[in-house]
């Protein structure tokens, strides 16, 4: 197996494709770190991170919450509170939490999460909504943690449903 005339080919073939793999790995590379975005157009508005609603119950949640030394966490991505377990189909069952939040979720003084509570208007009354709140109810009994859902309005009374709430928890 001395023949030049193979060996020449062949080696050029190895090279161009060693090459390629190398260039082909860095554009790789590049894709994962380049984002490119249009700067002199920003459409974004900063708002509140609260609704007026979440922030009136809010209010009360935090003084109840200082009675029992539990720390209140707003706003917190169902993506923070499991992963998925399922390694073969992860972006299938990531997909159903990476969007989505509860409204408050009270952690013990390590961030442990204890409970979450959901603040249920009447958006939460179409179709679409219920089928969420279905597959929220299903997922923290599956990971066991408790899901309170509040009802709100404007006669209904936030502290007795705390009251309730940490009962349960607590005592």
């Amino acid at each position: 197996m001395n023949n030049p005339e193979i060996l020449l080919p062949l080696f050029t073939v190895v090279l161009f494709l060693l090459f390629l793999s190398r260039w082909l790995k860095k554009r790789k590379d590049r894709r994962k770190t380049t984002f490119s975005f249009d700067y002199s157009y920003m459409p974004y508005k900063r708002r509140n991170l609260l609704t007026r609603t979440e922030y009136q119950f809010y209010t009360i949640l935090i003084q109840k919450c200082r009675q029992y030394g539990v720390f209140v966490c707003p706003k917190v991505r169902l993506e923070d509170l499991v992963y998925v377990t399922d390694q073969n189909n992860r972006a299938k069952y990531r997909g159903f939490v990476k969007s989505r939040h509860v409204d408050f979720v009270l952690t013990n003084e390590n961030l442990y999460p204890l409970a979450a509570i959901e603040l249920d208007d009447p958006s939460h009354d179409t179709f679409h909504a219920m089928q969420i709140d279905e597959f929220k109810n299903r997922l923290f009994e599956t990971i066991g943690l408790p899901l309170f859902r509040i009802t709100t309005g404007d006669d209904y009374d936030y502290e007795e449903a705390l009251e309730e709430l940490f009962e349960e928890l607590f005592c």
